[in-house]
């Protein structure tokens, strides 16, 4: 099977056809990662599909490189008309939906089983729910995407992999905040307990 890089680099030459591969292959994951951000599911939708368009219009000029993944590049395109979809609408497109099932993206198959029950699915809901979409965005991209944090890096537009870095602790440290107000670390769990497991135990993966 064709590697991402040698799909581009086929439709680069001319085999433009090739280019619906990559949609098979990721549509869902960039849809996902854009409806983690725009609810309205129509809006969604007409964003997923302007990132394919983008990313055809740009085929050519795609360098690929390790920290510049397909995959990456999909989700900079993705980024960049979010950022532009929630600059057209401003605040009307600022309320995150706690009571959705968008959250529920963030969790791991194993961490789901391992800790939520209904009450601590209902703490990481609204703990989420107070984050910046900047915050939200960071921890998606690292603990459900299976990103590099050079790729992260890329994704975001951010300047280097120290910035993903330091963002990515910022913003767990502002989701344990909000639960340890919500009295999730309090009462209810001794202090040698496990942090909340956002993704299991994954961390970004390192470049090889």
């Amino acid at each position: 099977m064709l590697t991402d890089n040698e799909i581009i680099r086929r439709v680069q030459k001319g085999e433009r056809e090739l280019f619906g591969e990559l949609h098979t292959r990721h549509h869902e994951r960039v849809y996902r990662y854009v409806a983690h951000s725009i609810f309205q599911r129509e809006a969604a939708q007409d964003v997923a599909s302007e990132v394919w368009l983008r990313a055809y219009a740009a085929v050519d000029r795609f360098e690929p490189r390790a920290e510049n993944s397909v995959m990456a590049w999909l989700l900079r395109i993705a980024t960049n008309l979010i950022t532009d979809y929630r600059r057209r609408l401003g605040p009307e497109c600022q309320q995150w939906e706690e009571d959705s099932e968008t959250p529920l993206r963030l969790l791991s198959p194993a961490a789901e089983h391992e800790v939520m029950s209904a009450e601590r699915s209902r703490a990481v809901r609204h703990a989420l729910s107070q984050l910046s979409d900047n915050d939200r965005q960071i921890i998606y991209l690292a603990h459900q995407n299976e990103l590099s944090c050079a790729e992260i890096a890329v994704a975001m537009n951010k300047p280097s992999v120290s910035a993903v870095t330091s963002h990515l602790h910022r913003a767990m440290g502002h989701l344990r905040e909000k639960l340890e107000q919500s009295g999730w670390f309090g009462e209810r769990e001794s202090a040698s307990a496990k942090p909340v497991a956002i993704g299991g135990t994954r961390q970004p993966r390192a470049m090889a």
